[in-house]
């Protein structure tokens, strides 16, 4: 973990030509943003139907295509890493990660309980709303810098035993 300033909201620090990319698989309500300085440039949320991997990609590119941005604007990226779901922590942290190395961008993390969360009546599970507001309001303290961002998950992992095969 490399230490960030003391201090300060997190707006001061994405100051800069370029944007800075946000990512959250780690609840139901799931999101990416597109952040510069101390305004939202663009946000997509939906709700997860445990298809991270095919929805994940393509969300940031309609983000960048309509920020008319492309992948090598992004200056930073953050990522939400978990207590959260499985699946989605697994390929948003993946993805985070391998952004991140190849745009040489810095990586900041972020747990969810630094959120106000919401409880879904229907669900009865965490959700984090309107992600991109709530990102600019922090302070930096949250936030952790990272070489390669973990995802933290909420309970240890079901493996399923292999099946006695003839």
């Amino acid at each position: 973990m490399l230490p960030l300033e003391i201090g300060g909201h997190l707006a001061v620090f994405l100051h800069g030509i370029m944007p800075t990319l946000a990512i959250n698989t780690a609840t139901r309500t799931q999101s990416v943003a597109l952040l510069d300085k101390n305004k939202i440039m663009n946000e997509i949320s939906w709700h997860t139907a445990n298809n991270e991997s095919e929805i994940l990609l393509p969300n940031i590119q309609k983000l960048l295509k309509k920020a008319k941005k492309n992948f090598s604007d992004i200056d930073k990226i953050i990522t939400v890493c978990g207590p959260g779901l499985f699946s989605g922590l697994r390929i948003g942290v993946t993805v985070s990660n391998t952004l991140a190395f190849a745009l040489n961008a810095p990586l900041l993390e972020i747990g969810t309980e630094a959120f106000p969360l919401s409880i879904s009546e229907d669900l009865k599970e965490n959700d984090i709303h309107n992600f991109g507001e709530s990102i600019l309001k922090m302070t930096l303290s949250k936030f952790r810098k990272v070489k390669v961002a973990i995802p933290k998950y909420s309970r240890p992992p079901h493996i399923t035993k292999p099946k006695n095969v003839p």
